[in-house]
């Protein structure tokens, strides 16, 4: 049902660049095919701790690729 992505810097950057107009589009549109974004989140990891915490960025997506009970692209 659900798809998670991990995101660079970039891509981040890129999301905040488009988020407006995704997110219009998409109130007008609620039926359309483009990935629906269901939320952006971080997680703060820490390996040790003497050392700075890694922030892990993460994106999940509805997956509109859903063929019954199994994923199109599943990763068995």
């Amino acid at each position: 049902r659900y798809m998670i992505k991990t995101m660079s810097r970039e891509e981040i950057r890129a999301l905040d660049d488009i988020i407006g107009d995704y997110w219009r589009h998409m109130s007008t549109n609620p039926r359309s095919l483009i990935v629906q974004y269901c939320g952006h989140y971080l997680v703060r990891l820490w390996r040790s701790w003497d050392e700075p915490p890694e922030d892990v960025h993460f994106l999940v997506m509805r997956n509109l690729l859903q063929v019954g009970k199994w994923s199109l692209f599943s990763r068995r």
